[in-house]
């Protein structure tokens, strides 16, 4: 993990000045937000630009949520509930592996609990928290308590096929 700072490396690529930087800190010492939140917010800088920035201090992929569209099959293994409390979008699955983006994609136990919740791994990728939560709200838009027995349903399924493929893996 790169050990430079946020507001360094976006004023190294020119992405915020250093009068802005230091606005933003105030205010987010005011807050207690996360620096990128506050420079969102604010509008000094834009999502996309804040994501790259995450990704390369993280050393993993980025995506901004704000032009992201998930892949239905990926919602369908997480509620909005769960999502909300975990802090990730969920976007898509591929081969039994379900990419999410989430601020902290490091974060093993939140990856765990995912893992363990969707019936599946997980491949964590970054995403600023402002636009993250933005996009959760518009992609759920209209969560029900129907959807979330759906989503139940769905991730039971899931994990009956998962123990199908083993015991046949075992039998065969």
């Amino acid at each position: 993990m790169n050990a430079r700072r946020l507001g360094e490396m976006l004023c190294d690529k020119q992405l915020v000045d250093d009068e802005s930087l230091r606005t933003a800190l105030e205010v987010q010492r005011g807050t207690g937000e996360r620096l990128g939140s506050t420079l969102l917010r604010l509008g000094l800088v834009d999502s996309a630009s804040l994501a790259r920035i995450l990704g390369e201090q993280l050393e993993v992929e980025a995506v901004d949520p704000s032009s992201e569209f998930p892949e239905a099959d990926a919602l369908a293994l997480m509620s909005f509930t769960d999502a909300m409390r975990l802090g990730c979008l969920p976007l898509r699955v591929r081969e039994g592996e379900l990419t999410i983006a989430m601020t902290e994609p490091h974060d093993e136990g939140s990856c765990a609990q995912i893992a363990a919740l969707t019936g599946t791994r997980v491949h964590a990728v970054v995403a600023p928290q402002m636009a993250l939560f933005e996009a959760l709200k518009r992609v759920y838009r209209g969560a029900s308590i129907e959807d979330e027995k759906v989503t139940r349903i769905r991730r039971v399924a899931i994990g009956l096929r998962a123990l199908a493929d083993e015991l046949e893996g075992l039998l065969g």
